[in-house]
């Protein structure tokens, strides 16, 4: 609900989980990727999967990339052991208000920026490739290294691909999985491996779950690869604490950067008690209309199944909408953007649709190796 995702934000609920990401023929970790979790009161855990969807539809995403690229930077300070990726959010890594506090923190903090990988997907690095280029030069010149997260599910035509100054491909695992009985990720995969090697940029393997996926990776020439085979995402941290940290009581001592107007939504929204989440609106059905909350009212039936209008839910209800208020503008302003990328992407499709994708050209590739 929106008000746990604001309980996460203001009160430090989030954790951190690493999963390794190992050298393909040593099968040695060489970094580990930062995976978002929130351990409820109940000592559950839960993953991004579940929080991500209603930060997004708050407008609450930014604030969540900045409080998990803070925690990372405090772990590769606490940790001096520690090589780590995280993977931010497209809405922040191509908005130029909000990026600049990423690199504001990372320049901040450049003693560890050498140990640190940004992960961008692949469909957001190409829906504003001209700020994502910007972004992608700045965190370079400070000393991370960047990758495109879930590559090949987007088709990356080739020039676009060269115009991006990274330094991985992460590959998509759905083209990872049960490679020996599957002839069109086969080709599709070597032929990525063999296109990365061109363009002299590592590549990542993901959700490799089989021995035999991960010897028919290596031999292939794959570098890294990531998954359960090697390693599930665990909470505790796999290296020990840097002496200097655990002398100051494993304070950190990374700097922050500085508050801007964004935050003053979330630091005036209330925080409701424990015993109050269960009076909070159901979230809208999958199917529902996109939620407008300048005209839409509260819906007037709980998660608990008593009416949002009784006395007692009154203090319930005046939070909520308060909270909704409070994001109504930026809202307002997110809907704007996304209706001006949609009218730019329409008027370049025509431009585009002559030029070949990754896709065809993967496939073009596989018919002559097969011809």
């Amino acid at each position: 609900s929106a008000t746990e995702t604001v309980r996460c934000l203001r009160e430090g609920l989030f954790r951190l989980a690493f999963q390794p990401v190992i050298e393909a023929k040593t099968r040695t970790p060489v970094f580990h990727e930062a995976l978002l979790r929130m351990v409820d009161p109940a000592g559950e855990v839960i993953t991004a999967v579940h929080l991500i969807p209603i930060a997004e539809k708050l407008g609450l995403v930014r604030l969540i990339d900045r409080a998990v690229a803070q925690m990372v930077v405090a772990s590769l300070h606490k940790y001096s052991d520690a090589r780590l990726s995280l993977n931010l959010s497209g809405t922040t890594a191509t908005d130029p208000r909000w990026y600049p506090q990423i690199i504001e923190m990372l320049a901040s903090n450049r003693a560890v920026t050498d140990r640190l990988t940004i992960e961008i997907t692949e469909t957001v690095a190409l829906g504003d490739l001209h700020e994502t280029v910007r972004f992608v030069e700045q965190l370079r010149e400070l000393g991370c290294r960047v990758a495109i997260d879930d590559f090949g599910a987007g088709f990356t035509s080739f020039r676009n691909l060269r115009a991006l100054p990274i330094d991985m491909l992460k590959l998509d695992g759905t083209f990872c999985r049960d490679l020996a009985g599957n002839g069109d990720n086969t080709y599709f995969v070597r032929s990525l491996i063999d296109m990365a090697r061109t363009f002299n940029i590592q590549t990542v393997a993901e959700w490799v779950e089989s021995e035999e996926d991960a010897v028919l990776l290596r031999d292939w020439g794959i570098d890294l690869m990531q998954g359960n085979l090697f390693g599930e995402a665990i909470l505790q941290a796999p290296w020990p604490a840097a002496k200097e940290a655990a002398a100051a009581g494993a304070r950190s001592p990374f700097v922050l950067p500085s508050e801007i107007e964004w935050d003053s939504a979330l630091a005036e929204t209330p925080v409701l008690r424990e015993e109050d989440l269960a009076s909070l609106p159901a979230e809208p059905a999958e199917a529902a209309a996109p939620w407008n909350p300048v005209s839409e009212p509260a819906a007037s039936v709980t998660d608990s199944g008593t009416s949002a209008d009784s006395p007692e839910d009154g203090a319930t209800k005046t939070v909520v909408q308060s909270f909704e208020h409070a994001l109504s503008g930026e809202l307002s302003k997110l809907r704007d953007a996304i209706s001006a990328l949609d009218q730019a992407l329409k008027g370049d499709r025509s431009a585009k649709a002559a030029e070949p994708s990754f896709a065809d050209l993967v496939s073009d590739t596989a018919r002559r190796a097969t011809g």
